[in-house]
């Protein structure tokens, strides 16, 4: 194998990692968090699942917020995104993870999830990724 070949795989690797980071919402500081499907039937209710892989604890409320893409952007779906929250702040201590549901029924379409956490003293923004079909 030349040189040209092992970088050509080197980089069709990293592509795929990244692909996979950009399905699971990625990665900020070892905190993750991606939908438990990549695709639900309307009227499931949908989880997503925050995994911590952070060398320290990751804190974060209830609060989410849900996006809709729509004519080629993401909009804020202020009706499938709750007003009122329980005031609470979760601990996640490394190695452990957190499942929420986030949406009990949901139109199809195409869907993000966007949460806030902090890692150690680190604020990051928390992405997951799904769609909703009819079955």
């Amino acid at each position: 194998m030349n040189l040209w070949m092992a970088m050509a795989a080197l980089a069709a690797g990293a592509l795929l990692l990244a692909l996979l980071w950009a399905y699971l919402g990625g990665d900020a500081d070892g905190l993750v968090m991606g939908a438990d499907k990549a695709a639900y039937c309307a009227g499931d209710a949908v989880k997503v699942t925050i995994r911590n892989g952070a060398n320290s604890k990751a804190t974060f409320g209830a609060p989410y917020a849900i996006y809709r893409w729509v004519d080629g952007e993401w909009r804020y779906a202020d009706d499938l995104t709750p007003d009122v929250w329980i005031m609470v702040l979760y601990v996640l201590e490394p190695g452990r993870s957190f499942t929420q549901t986030v949406l009990e029924d949901a139109p199809p379409g195409r869907y993000m999830v966007v949460k806030n956490a902090t890692v150690g003293d680190r604020k990051v923004e928390l992405r997951a990724f799904f769609e909703v079909r009819e079955c």
